[in-house]
C-alpha cells in the first residue's frame, strides 16, 4: 500500500500563497491538500469534529487518524484566523460552536427556561470573541515619545523673521515705565548686553 498523499502537510505553502495575494501556483497535491481542508471546514459546521475527522478516516481518502487531526486543526487555522493567530482561530471557532447550539436550543424551546439557556449560549459565544472586553486604547505615540526640543537665541535658526532690535529698543523707550524695567526688557531682548554683576546685585538686595 502506498503512502497517502495527505501524509505531508501542505499547510504552510498554502497559507503563504494566501498571505502573499496569490501570487505564485499551487502544485497539484497542495490544491488536493487546500481541498480536504475547505472540505472539513464545509462538513465541521454541520457535522461537527468528531464525524468529520472520521469521515476523511475512511475511503476514499483514508487519512490516518492522527493526520486528519492536524488537517482539522490546520483548517480551523486557515479560515479563522486573523495573521495566522491560533488562539484567535480558537475562539472564534467555540465562539461558532456557542451560536450553534444556541441556534439549536431556540429552535426547539418550549419553555421559558429553554429560552434562558438560549440566552446563555449566546453570551458563551459573546465572551468567547472576546466582546466582553472594552477595546485597547490607542495612544497616539507622539504622547509618549520624548519630545524633541531645540534652543536657540538666533530667530533664523527656528525659520523666524529677524527682529530689527533698534527698532525694538525704541519701542520700549517710547513706554512710560522706569528706566530700571526699560533696561531689564532690553537686557532680555538681547537689545543690550546683560549685566550679571548687576543682576546678582540685585537678587541679593531683593533677598
Amino acid at each position: 500500500m502506498g503512502k497517502n498523499k495527505f501524509e505531508i502537510s501542505r499547510y504552510h505553502e498554502i497559507a503563504e500563497y494566501i498571505e502573499t495575494g496569490s501570487k505564485s501556483k499551487l502544485s497539484e497535491e497542495e490544491i488536493d491538500y487546500l481541498d480536504i481542508l475547505i472540505k472539513m471546514n464545509s462538513m465541521r459546521r454541520r457535522y461537527g469534529i468528531n464525524e468529520t475527522i472520521s469521515f476523511f478516516n475512511k475511503k476514499p481518502y483514508e487519512i490516518s487518524l492522527y493526520r486528519a487531526k492536524q488537517m482539522f486543526e490546520e483548517s480551523i487555522n486557515l479560515f479563522y484566523s486573523d495573521e495566522t493567530i491560533e488562539k484567535r482561530a480558537a475562539r472564534n471557532l467555540k465562539a461558532e460552536q456557542f451560536e450553534q447550539a444556541a441556534q439549536l436550543a431556540l429552535d426547539a424551546a418550549q419553555t421559558v427556561k429553554d429560552l434562558e439557556i438560549y440566552r446563555a449560549l449566546l453570551w458563551d459565544s459573546y465572551k468567547a470573541r472576546q466582546l466582553d472586553q472594552p477595546d485597547p486604547i490607542n495612544i497616539p505615540k507622539e504622547l509618549y515619545e520624548r519630545p524633541i526640543k531645540i534652543y536657540t537665541m538666533n530667530p533664523a535658526q527656528a525659520k523666524l523673521p529677524s527682529i530689527d532690535r533698534n527698532a525694538l529698543a525704541a519701542e520700549i523707550d517710547a513706554l512710560d515705565e522706569s528706566e530700571s524695567d526699560k533696561k531689564r526688557w532690553k537686557q532680555e531682548a538681547m537689545v543690550e548686553d546683560i549685566d550679571f554683576i548687576e543682576m546678582i546685585n540685585d537678587q541679593a538686595d531683593e533677598d
